[in-house]
């Protein structure tokens, strides 16, 4: 499902793509960082942002976003990153949220707008 193929020489190890039929039905994409002293990463410690993970809409609850995660997950840790973080804009905060906290992942950071 997820692959890296040619992409890695081009965009880095932190881009990955699945694709079904040879049509890209979903990517994800992190970039490195050191933190400089988060509440919840300590200063010094190296750790990977999501910055952006697209599932196509037909293709969701079919474990590919879950597969995903995991590959950029296993790329990071392979270069001693065991830290990730994750940011959202979305209108469908109980369905992200449940599907993060799935993956292992807690929440640090809320905003609420009326």
């Amino acid at each position: 499902m997820p692959h890296n193929d040619s992409w890695n020489s081009i965009f880095g190890p932190y881009f990955l793509v699945a694709d079904r039929d040879h049509e890209i039905v979903g990517f994800i994409f992190g970039s490195e960082h050191t933190s400089k002293g988060l509440a919840v990463i300590p200063a010094g410690q190296r750790y990977l942002e999501i910055d952006d993970f697209y599932v196509t809409p037909e293709c969701r609850s079919e474990g590919i976003g879950a597969g995903l995660l995991a590959a950029i997950e296993e790329a990071a840790s392979r270069a001693g990153i065991e830290r990730f973080l994750v940011y959202s804009a979305t209108k469908d905060l109980d369905r992200i949220s449940n599907f993060y906290r799935e993956q292992g992942f807690k929440s640090w950071y809320v905003q609420l707008y009326k």
